[in-house]
């Protein structure tokens, strides 16, 4: 899946629900692959939530761990019921 500005989601969402197209059709306009793409942002836009680019946060000075750590630190994650990002915070 690419990404796609929030300027675009907002469009062919904002088009969606003005009702002057359909999800296949807006597929084809601009070369979205999958339907339920646009459903999940119309979906989203509607349930009051920001139509937003996926960031990825990246780990800026990282270092080597050895498997014993790695294995600590998921069972620490998995016993504060956190998943990995929250657990990097």
């Amino acid at each position: 899946m690419g990404k796609y500005p929030s300027e675009l989601k907002l469009k062919i969402v904002l088009e969606y629900l003005e009702g002057h197209s359909s999800y296949p059709r807006l597929c084809d306009k601009y070369n979205i692959p999958n339907v339920s793409t646009i459903y999940q942002w119309v979906h989203q836009y509607t349930s009051g939530k920001q139509l937003t680019t996926r960031s990825v946060k990246q780990v800026k000075d990282g270092r080597k761990t050895t498997q014993l750590e790695r294995v600590e630190i998921v069972q620490w994650i998995i016993a504060n019921d956190m998943d990995y990002s929250r657990a990097i915070e």
